[in-house]
């Protein structure tokens, strides 16, 4: 922290700025802190605020709270907000803004994994994290970032490793982050409601990388190969696709690039410095019966594996590794019917994703869609959902179900919409026969019912045991 910086104040007191906060206080002497918050504090936090003379700014909704804003904002020299706020109105302070991220980055000494993407990037932390843990357990590592962990909570103790989950939101106001390994799942449109256009969201993805050094590591998705600032990115990068590419994509790729890609169950290898293919592992080594895993996160875990020199031990260390809770999450089957809860996919291509692994069961599918959309057009979801015959009916919930269902009557597939998710999950087992899937699986965001995807998966899970009792 820039010692001539006299006052910090942090923006919103969820996990992220409380975090903040309580780093401040054990590592700024003689810094002033200050506090902005909407929301009521509790008896607690308020005895924390005094306590610690952190000045307190109470923002409202009524008429002057841009006042308030604007003067906590002229009030403090450094300013940490937290990865929910939009600033796009206060471009006039944008020196001021710092990014837990960079603080990170200035005190953490061990090795880190960052993962970004628009969809996956909670299952390869947590596979990753666990696959490293049995792999190697004298190694201490941290999980954390926008898996639910803050970053700064990592300086409470001493830890080897750092696997971070990333969002663009956390990204965007990095300025020297840079991991030994920056991994980057996908890119779909999402969060366009915030960043405003799919290019700025692009731009805020791409900060992952734009500060490494050449000799760190980036593992990337062939399909953005195009969009990529080859000229200004230094680090050495992999990429990686589903299927061998045709040599029209593949000739795309500099000598000094790597690829890896799934033939059939095999993970290849593709050097082109060295012009060679090896084979690195099976895709049956991670994918079966008690575990629920993408094809591309099985290519992910092998690639990142193999680059972080740790591979050889991955079958062993998959047999312990549990599932992830609400991603494609098995329930118990009531009369001969399958439950999953999959409510992690809050976006279209995370349950694209969810409905096409789950055909492969060859089970009819009634699949459950809401949420919000975060200002993604849903119509060419739907129409694919169209293509894939194993969707038996569709049932709509929430905020936008009745636009749900306009969008599938109008392609033609069979859609009823509700206000509660309890009354669709009720529906939708009085439409379910024998060997019939349910699948949870919104395809957009948990804020129009429940505070979060967690709440919702755990209420879903809690109505499909209440209809088993019963």
């Amino acid at each position: 922290m820039n010692k001539e910086r006299k006052t910090i104040g942090v923006w919103g007191f969820g996990k992220v700025g409380a975090s903040a906060l309580n780093y401040f206080v054990r590592t700024q002497n003689n810094i002033k802190l200050s506090l902005l918050e909407k929301r009521a504090l509790q008896p607690q936090e308020v005895a924390y605020l005094q306590a610690h003379k952190i000045k307190y700014f109470k923002e409202s909704n009524k008429e002057n709270n841009s006042q308030k804003i604007l003067e906590f904002l002229e009030q403090n020299d450094l300013i940490l907000p937290s990865p929910g706020i939009d600033l796009s109105d206060y471009k006039k302070y944008k020196n001021k803004f710092i990014s837990e991220l960079d603080i990170f980055a200035q005190q953490f000494l061990g090795n880190t994994i960052g993962i970004t993407g628009s969809v996956g990037k909670t299952s390869i932390v947590h596979l990753l994290s666990q696959i490293l843990t049995q792999i190697s357990p004298k190694q201490k590592i941290f999980t954390g970032g926008n898996i639910g962990t803050p970053l700064l909570e990592i300086f409470k103790k001493k830890y080897d490793t750092a696997i971070l989950e990333l969002s663009s939101f956390q990204l965007e106001l990095s300025k020297q982050f840079a991991p030994d390994l920056a991994i980057w799942t996908n890119f779909y449109p999402n969060h366009l409601d915030r960043h405003k256009s799919l290019k700025n969201y692009f731009n805020a993805k791409l900060t992952i990388i734009l500060h490494q050094t050449g000799k760190q590591k980036a593992l990337l998705p062939l399909g953005i190969l195009h969009k990529l600032p080859l000229s200004t990115i230094q680090s050495r990068l992999y990429f990686f696709a589903e299927n061998k590419p045709p040599k029209t994509i593949i000739n795309k790729l500099r000598k000094e690039d790597t690829l890896f890609y799934a033939d059939g169950k095999d993970i290849i290898k593709k050097s082109f410095a060295k012009n060679t293919e090896e084979k690195i592992g099976d895709i049956s080594q991670i994918d079966g019966p008690a575990h629920f895993i993408f094809r591309e996160n099985i290519l992910i875990i092998f690639s990142s594996l193999y680059l972080v020199n740790r591979i050889n031990k991955l079958s062993e260390a998959i047999k312990l590794t549990p599932n992830l809770e609400h991603r494609l999450e098995k329930l118990n089957t009531h009369n001969n019917i399958e439950f999953y809860n999959d409510s992690k996919s809050t976006t279209p291509a995370s349950t694209l994703a969810a409905v096409k692994k789950l055909s492969q069961n060859n089970k009819p599918i009634i699949l459950l869609l809401g949420g919000v959309s975060k200002g993604v057009d849903r119509s060419p979801f739907v129409q694919e959902l169209r293509k894939i015959s194993r969707i038996k009916n569709i049932i709509s919930f929430g905020k936008e179900a009745k636009y749900i269902t306009a969008l599938c009557k109008k392609n033609n597939i069979s859609c009823v919409n509700f206000d509660t998710l309890e009354a669709a999950i009720k529906q939708s087992y009085a439409l379910a026969k024998p060997s019939d899937s349910i699948l949870f699986s919104p395809a957009g965001a948990s804020f129009d019912l429940f505070k979060n995807y967690i709440e919702r998966g755990n209420r879903f899970k809690e109505i499909v045991l209440q209809i088993a009792e019963n």
